[in-house]
């Protein structure tokens, strides 16, 4: 899956701004780490990669920074929102796939999936609000 591609065509769909960027040396050490962010006057939304770790954590913050610290400040649980797609997504017929969760493709395709649908619903994401 191609994540810049998908995020640019989301952004564009919603006449928001997108940024990739890649920090180094993070953390103290030889880490690295990218980001995807979303963002208007309202807000920014910012996925956070970890890929030596595959991690990836979501963040808002009050507007776009190149500082990762900035991008960072407040931890948001994505999973909370539009649960029952969350819930839908992570099964297998009718069993939870535990290992669902591990899977940043089928994760980031699900975030794609719930950010439409809450910007349907209600015209803003994640606390970003749509013009």
């Amino acid at each position: 899956m191609d994540f810049k591609k998908e995020f640019t065509d989301l952004a564009n769909k919603y006449n928001l701004n997108y940024q990739y960027q890649d920090f180094k040396n993070c953390f103290g050490g030889n880490w690295w780490v990218y980001t995807h962010s979303l963002y208007n006057d309202s807000g920014c939304f910012t996925i956070h990669c970890l890929p030596q770790r595959g991690e990836v954590d979501f963040y808002f913050a009050d507007k776009f920074s190149t500082d990762r610290k900035e991008l960072c400040s407040k931890a948001i649980n994505v999973y909370e929102v539009e649960k029952e797609i969350w819930e839908k997504k992570a099964k297998i017929w009718f069993f939870k796939n535990p290992f669902y969760y591990w899977n940043q493709d089928k994760i980031i395709k699900t975030l794609i999936e719930v950010i439409n649908v809450s910007i349907e619903k209600n015209n803003e994401f994640f606390g970003i609000k749509i013009k």
